[in-house]
């Protein structure tokens, strides 16, 4: 059992696995050097990063809880985290393997309009940049950068792949109710990512929240680079969560990138301590509940 009063934790990191760019072991060996105790893995639509993950924490000292990042249709941004759930749960595994096959498709609509606008590039090379089984935009931007059509991801993105951009294509995603009832069948608790992203509109926020409360959501992301400082939103959405009883998360969204935020970041900004004071209180049944390690 973890210390509560040294814990120090990152709940929201991406690998290779998806659109990170660090592998598994190199993620957890940055865990470790940010003296982290507890990192969440929580690739886009795959768990395949996890397991090498949690190999490369036992080894370290690292607690690696198992966790995922879906894409929930709506006009904005909405995703959701799903934290130690049962890996190997049928009705979810088929969903992802649908989402995985979707997300191929939509990269071959981007790259045919790339070609459309003069910048063809060969499916190999952006699977090279892409070691996991998730292919998504982040792929393409870096190789739009290697072939030197953008002069780096954000200008690949903006310029082409962003929404509303000449490249882009619709992303697959899945209904919240639906998202919702497969995450929680598989034994996961359930966080809203990073409202921020999704509208920083206040009462378009507290509506979205009022909807996802009343289909189970279990948490709220309330410490992410989108939210601080304190003042820029992360206070607010603690406060609510308090409010209604759901448990506050922090994560960094770390995706390895040189001028992406710190692994950790969040702890310069949240406590765990002060929202989890001790493993048998109640305010911290989530905590237990995602610290369970399954298949570790």
């Amino acid at each position: 059992m973890l210390h509560m009063q040294a814990l120090r934790m990152d709940l929201h990191a991406h690998t290779t696995a998806s659109d990170g760019k660090l592998s598994p072991q190199a993620l957890v060996d940055a865990a470790r050097d940010a003296q982290l105790d507890m990192l969440a893995v929580t690739d886009h639509d795959t768990f395949a990063g996890v397991q090498q993950a949690q190999q490369a924490g036992a080894r370290l000292g690292v607690q690696v809880i198992p966790g995922i990042e879906l894409s929930i249709e709506y006009a904005g941004e909405l995703h959701l985290l799903g934290y130690g759930m049962d890996m190997q749960n049928g009705p979810l595994c088929a969903a992802l393997e649908v989402l995985q096959r979707r997300r191929r498709a939509r990269a071959d609509v981007i790259l045919q309009k790339l070609v459309r606008l003069g910048m063809p590039l060969a499916r190999a090379e952006v699977e090279a940049f892409a070691a996991g089984e998730t292919l998504g935009r982040p792929h393409i931007a870096r190789a739009m950068v290697r072939a030197g059509y953008a002069r780096e991801v954000g200008d690949a993105f903006d310029r082409f792949l962003a929404i509303g951009k000449p490249a882009y294509a619709a992303h697959a995603r899945l209904g919240l109710a639906e998202a919702m009832r497969l995450l929680h069948g598989a034994g996961a608790a359930v966080v809203w990512a990073h409202p921020n992203l999704t509208t920083q509109d206040e009462i378009a926020q507290y509506a979205l929240l009022g909807r996802m409360v009343s289909l189970g959501l279990d948490g709220i992301e309330c410490f992410h680079p989108s939210s601080v400082p304190p003042a820029q939103g992360a206070e607010r959405l603690r406060r609510w969560a308090k409010a209604l009883g759901l448990h506050v998360t922090g994560g960094s969204d770390f995706h390895g990138e040189a001028d992406g935020p710190a692994l950790g970041g969040m702890l310069a900004y949240w406590r765990p301590q002060d929202d989890y004071p001790h493993l048998t209180s109640p305010q911290t049944r989530f905590l237990t509940r995602i610290s369970h390690k399954r298949g570790g």
